[in-house]
């Protein structure tokens, strides 16, 4: 095939016309053989084309969607809303907590903070310094329970 015609063989081929392309086809018997072949290979892909796109049957993006969603793969934020999940998490914590109580009573100190803070066991351990000595005076006793009260420091 000669250079004018390939320059120009697909706007002929679609109906536009031209002169130059028509009188060398005209004087060139190899080219006008290949081109009417062209004309009828393109003649037959257009039978072969539709007038109008075909309708999809009813519920056919419908499955396509699902199909889209089943293949999906999960996020990390949709395991936390997974009702096994959340079970499984609400056990583990619960686990944790019982644990984490028992663990604070077994290692608590055996001795009784409210017992240590009484009047009668903060008036039975000595003040450092001088300790003003309870005697048959009522007014000086009141005084010395103050005073030890008033300086106790554990």
């Amino acid at each position: 095939m000669h250079q004018p015609v390939m320059n120009h063989l697909e706007s002929y081929l679609q109906g536009a016309p031209n002169k130059e392309l028509e009188s060398h086809i005209a004087a060139c018997p190899d080219c006008r053989e290949e081109v009417a072949l062209m004309q009828e290979h393109s003649g037959l892909l257009r039978t072969l084309s539709v007038a109008e796109a075909p309708e999809p049957r009813p519920g056919f993006y419908g499955r396509v969607l699902a199909r889209i969603d089943s293949q999906a793969k999960p996020g990390f934020w949709s395991l936390l809303l997974d009702p096994t999940f959340g079970r499984r998490l609400v056990f583990g914590s619960l686990s944790l907590v019982i644990l984490m109580s028992v663990y604070l009573v077994a290692t608590e100190p055996t001795i009784n903070t409210v017992a240590s803070s009484s009047p009668e066991m903060i008036l039975s351990q000595p003040v450092s310094g001088e300790r003003p000595t309870m005697g048959a005076n009522p007014q000086r006793d009141r005084d010395t329970v103050l005073v030890n009260l008033a300086t106790f420091s554990e």
